[in-house]
Order: C-alpha cells, then sequence, then structure tokens
C-alpha cells in the first residue's frame, strides 16, 4: 500500500487543480487544503526504516526531511498552482509587506546555509522548494483571501468544520486504537507511540501522531468557541455552542495533556483579550518563551542536571512516571543530547534538516531544535516569527475601541492559535501548516477597520 502513496498524492492534487475550472479557485483551494491535510497520507515511509526506530529518519513535515513527495509539499504545490493558473487577477493584485519577509527569509535560508557550510547547493535548493511549498502554500492562501474581517471569520469557520469532520473516526480509534492509517495506507512509524492512555487510546487518523490530532481538535474548538463568542449562534444546521463542547469533550478525551493545556491557554486568551489589553499579556508571554529558548540552547536549564543535582529533581521525576508522564522527561534528556551538536553552528545551521543522524542516536523530537541544527538562528528566527510575527503585530496594534467588535474576537483566535502552535513545536515536530493560513490572513490584518460585522 505504501507504494500508491506517491499516485494518491499526486491524483489528488490533479483533482484539486481540476476543480477550478468549474468552482471559484479560492474556494476550491481552502476546501482541498484543509480535506486533503485530513484524509491524505503523511508522506512515502519506508517499511523496513519503520522496524528501526532508534535512528528513525522522518522529523515531520515541517522541515524538509520527508522530501517533495508528502503531504505538505503536495497539498501547498496543488493549492498554490490553482491560484496561479486560475485566479492570476488576484494574484496580481498581491501587494507584499514587510512582514511577510519572514516566510521569505524562512524559505531563503537552505541556500544560505548550504552556501555557508560548502554543502550541495542542489540539495539546499530543493530544501528551499519543499520550504517554498510546504509554507508558502497555505500562507499565500490566507494572505490573498483571507485577509480582510470576512476571512478570518471564514477560515473559523473552515477550521471548525475540519475538526468536526474528524469526530466520528476519533471516536472509533478511542476504542480500537490507531489504526485506520495501516489499514488504508500502510505501516506509521507512530502509530503506537503514546497511543495507550490511561482509558481508551489517543487517536491518530491521517496526521503525523497523535499528538497533532489532538491540537487540531483543540484548535478546532478555539474556533468554534471564538465564533460563539462573537455573537454566531448557527453556522447552517450546525449549533455552534455544541460543536465547541464536541470538539472540547474529544480534545479532553485525547488526553494528549500538551494540547489540553494550550487549549485552555488559548480560550482564556479569547476571554482575556476583550477585558484587558493583549500588550499586557504579549510581553510577559513573549519574555518567557525567548528566555526559556535562550536557556535551554545554551544549556543553563538542563533537566538532567536538575535531576541529578537538586534535592527535589527526583522527586519530581517520580512524579511524572507515576502520572504516566515520562515522556516529558524523555523529551528534554533527549533535546539536550542534541543541543551541543546544533549550537556548534549556531548561524546558519549545518546546512541539512537530517544533522543530527548518527551520534547521538535518535532525533530530537523539538521542531525549535531541528530547525536551529539545521539552518541556525536565522531558519530557527524566521520560523518563530512566521508563526508569530502577525499575531503579535496585530495584538500589539489593538486598541481598547476595537477589542469588542466581531472582527477582533474572530482575529484574536487566529492570534492564539498561532501562539499555541509556536509553543507547541517547541516539544513536538509535527506542526499544523494549515494553521499558516492564519499567519498570512493575519498580515493583511487592519485593526481600525471597522467594516467587520458586529453580529453574524
Amino acid at each position: 500500500m505504501a507504494d500508491t502513496v506517491p499516485f494518491m498524492l499526486l491524483c489528488y492534487a490533479v483533482c484539486l487543480c481540476g476543480l477550478c475550472w468549474k468552482f471559484p479557485a479560492s474556494t476550491v483551494a481552502l476546501t482541498g487544503y484543509l480535506l486533503g491535510w485530513v484524509m491524505l497520507p503523511v508522506a512515502v515511509f519506508d517499511t523496513a526504516a519503520i522496524e528501526d526506530l532508534v535512528d528513525f529518519p522522518v522529523m515531520g513535515l515541517a522541515l524538509p526531511g520527508a522530501g517533495l513527495i508528502s503531504k505538505a509539499a503536495v497539498l501547498g504545490g496543488a493549492a498554490a498552482l490553482a491560484v496561479f493558473v486560475f485566479d492570476f487577477k488576484t494574484v496580481l493584485r498581491f501587494r507584499p509587506r514587510l512582514t511577510d519577509g519572514f516566510a521569505v527569509l524562512l524559505v531563503i535560508t537552505p541556500i544560505a546555509a548550504a552556501l555557508f557550510n560548502s554543502t550541495s547547493v542542489i540539495d539546499g535548493l530543493i530544501d528551499t522548494i519543499y520550504l517554498d511549498l510546504a509554507w508558502t502554500g497555505p500562507y499565500l492562501l490566507g494572505r490573498l483571501y483571507l485577509s480582510d474581517a470576512e476571512g478570518h471569520h471564514r477560515l473559523l469557520k473552515a477550521f471548525m468544520f475540519a475538526a468536526l469532520l474528524t469526530l466520528p473516526l476519533c471516536l472509533l480509534e478511542f476504542f480500537i486504537g490507531p489504526s485506520l492509517y495501516g489499514w488504508v495506507y500502510g505501516p506509521h512509524p507512530y502509530a503506537q507511540t503514546g497511543a495507550a492512555r490511561y482509558f481508551g487510546y489517543r487517536p491518530m487518523l491521517f496526521m503525523e501522531d497523535g499528538n497533532q490530532l489532538a491540537m487540531w481538535l483543540a484548535g478546532g474548538a478555539v474556533a468554534a468557541s471564538a465564533l460563539r463568542f462573537a455573537g454566531t449562534r448557527r453556522i447552517g444546521l450546525v449549533p455552534v455552542t455544541i460543536a465547541a463542547l464536541m470538539l472540547v469533550a474529544m480534545t479532553l478525551l485525547t488526553q494528549s495533556i500538551g494540547a489540553i493545556i494550550l487549549m485552555v491557554f488559548a480560550l482564556a486568551w479569547l476571554f482575556v483579550i476583550d477585558r484587558v489589553s493583549p500588550r499586557w499579556l504579549l510581553f510577559p508571554l513573549l519574555s518567557l518563551v525567548l528566555v526559556y529558548g535562550g536557556m535551554r540552547a545554551t544549556g543553563q536549564i538542563n533537566a538532567q542536571k536538575f535531576v541529578e543535582n537538586t534535592p527535589i529533581g527526583p522527586k519530581v521525576k517520580q512524579l511524572f512516571k507515576d502520572a504516566g508522564r515520562g515522556s516529558f522527561g524523555w523529551r528534554l534528556k533527549h533535546e539536550e543530547t542534541h543541543l551541543p551538536i546544533a549550537m556548534e553552528k549556531p548561524v546558519l545551521g549545518h546546512g541539512s534538516p537530517t544533522w543530527w543522524e548518527g551520534d547521538p542516536p535518535g532525533r530530537p523530537w523539538s521542531l525549535w531544535t531541528l530547525a536551529l541544527g539545521a539552518y541556525g538562528f536565522v531558519g530557527l528566527g524566521a520560523m518563530v516569527l512566521t508563526l508569530m510575527g502577525p499575531a503579535v503585530w496585530w495584538q500589539m496594534k489593538l486598541t481598547y475601541h476595537h477589542r469588542a467588535t466581531h472582527r477582533a474576537r474572530c482575529t484574536g483566535a487566529l492570534c492564539a492559535l498561532l501562539m499555541i502552535a509556536a509553543i507547541d513545536a517547541m516539544l513536538n515536530s509535527a506542526l499544523l501548516l494549515p494553521w499558516l493560513m492564519a499567519s498570512g490572513a493575519l498580515v493583511g490584518a487592519k485593526p481600525g477597520d471597522e467594516a467587520a460585522r458586529q453580529s453574524v
């Protein structure tokens, strides 16, 4: 079945572009991208290599290690092609902004890193093409079609329905375990990783891993809650309140602690920014993220030393084990073995997305560490700013007069999704690339636009 994965991906891309002859390219590209992310296989996995997870080369779709024949590259490329071929007039109206530079910098970093490290320029070019397809595709959709008040509302609806679509199969895998991917597409390297939970199983469906599906559900819950908070009671036959409760409940059933905590954070953000200026919240949040990231990169925060050299360390370790959360400490320890290698070339990295191969075995689990080792602080900074830069910019521009509008509440939800995506990437590599539509949409956002509807 794994041999048919490239054929399935390419057929889907052709069908997506073909539908643009009959329907608007904007609708086809947005709907087709989200449906493809839910249904299509992740990438071409080496069945033999799956049996050896000690040094398994799968590192997530956010970086080029997956190859050009992957869900991220094919969907991003098909969506961009559909827009350029069938709606070029909209492309011609595009006007770049300074904040678009973060995404551009990320895309060109592999070539710069290849030149800096005297590695293969061809490999650097292929990596640039991959990032262009995987990141720029969804970013462009948000930038061209979703950057106004109606677009933000439309994007939240899309995220909500895309998450609702997964609920029946999520319930199935909750009882039988993550089996659907193997039945449809063949073996998945992380199908059983963390699958058994306190009760039942954590579903995975056709995502990169179970945590990514939990984040998908959490994002849908945040989107539905934001729509209801902004005044939307019903969309078609779907009561938004019921949809939000169902998605929150399914997120809790995944028992993915990180996704649950980030969902609660995002929901709290929606509640608080309507009452307190986001500027007062962003400064401590960004400071915490930057200080933590810097101290981790320089070895100032070391989990292994904390366990070995402090009286409370062993007790904390045992507490996590007793609670069934031993993987958290394992991830931190695993990162600490790779960070010194990543910091050998801190500016533009090693110039290879698989810089971690060899000794020590395995790969870093954090997307931040993977990006740091591959493309240095330049690549890591471009990645984080592509995610969080537009969200921070928009929230800093928000004034008290604009906070209570329908548009501000919807846009605040998109900001929250991007922030929890960036935070989750500090521990996980499976980034939800569809959320880059929110990044593109926010770059074109204007907080002073009072054309937003006050009720829907």
